[in-house]
């Protein structure tokens, strides 16, 4: 399978997911839901979560109607965020070594390339850690198998928000709205139009920076100056939109 381009897969899989996104018939988890589940985790894919109809069939009856999802779109996980505890391995610091000294030159991709390698190390730790918490709780075990799913499926799923008045929002289009309409009240107006506020603001400023004071500020940046900017950050604070926090530098 390649895994190292971006790609997507999409259409009808002819098997569900969860049991919350079936409707009608025997319910149950079935093998196929439990393999197809695996399948998706083991190969590190994502399944994105649908707006608006969630149950893509159903056997059109009047009586005895079932409804599931089995269309959904399928794509690669991301992005690349780095563990603390990968710097626990033992060759970690021979695998970022080999990694970042290649043949090519350019820093960007060397970068992707070291990333690339860390991921691979991720998924391998990530599928160890899974095995063992299947063969511990057992694949069998359908409560067990009930709170992961139900778990995953409430990830990043905003079905709510509350309003100021004490109305709840339920809609996809009304929560957006509120949303919006939060955060503009509570950021403010665009600084279009409000010159006058600026020159107040800059009317408080007693004590402007002397010349002696810029010219440390417009020098080139040093390598130590980087390094020790580096090794000063918070190795467990979040990384950056490169993935890389404090503990990898």
């Amino acid at each position: 399978m390649v895994s190292n381009i971006p790609w997507i897969i999409l259409g009808d899989f002819n098997v569900t997911r969860f049991t919350n996104k079936v409707v009608g018939g025997v319910q149950g988890i079935y093998s196929a839901m439990n393999e197809f589940d695996l399948f998706l985790n083991n190969a590190n894919l994502v399944d994105l979560v649908l707006t608006g109809v969630q149950l893509t069939w159903c056997n059109k009856r009047d009586n005895g109607s079932i409804a599931k999802k089995l269309d959904r779109v399928i794509v690669r996980r991301v992005p690349f965020k780095f563990f603390n505890f990968l710097a626990d391995r033992e060759n970690f610091l021979s695998i970022v070594h080999d990694a970042w000294h290649s043949s090519v030159r350019d820093v960007t991709i060397k970068a992707k390339e070291t990333k690339h390698v860390l991921d691979c190390c991720q998924r391998d730790l990530d599928a160890n850690k899974a095995r063992v918490q299947w063969l511990k709780s057992g694949d069998r075990n359908s409560s067990y198998l009930f709170k992961v799913m139900t778990k995953r499926t409430s990830i990043n799923n905003i079905v709510s928000i509350s309003r100021s008045d004490g109305t709840i929002a339920k809609s996809d289009c009304d929560i957006k709205n509120e949303a919006t309409t939060f955060f503009k009240s509570l950021l403010g107006q665009s600084i279009e139009g409000n010159h006058h506020r600026l020159q107040v603001l800059n009317n408080l400023i007693k004590n402007p920076l002397s010349c002696e004071m810029v010219n440390p500020l417009c020098c080139e940046v040093t390598r130590d100056e980087i390094k020790d900017v580096c090794f000063s950050m918070n190795p467990n604070k979040a990384p950056g939109p490169d993935g890389f926090n404090g503990m990898f530098f």
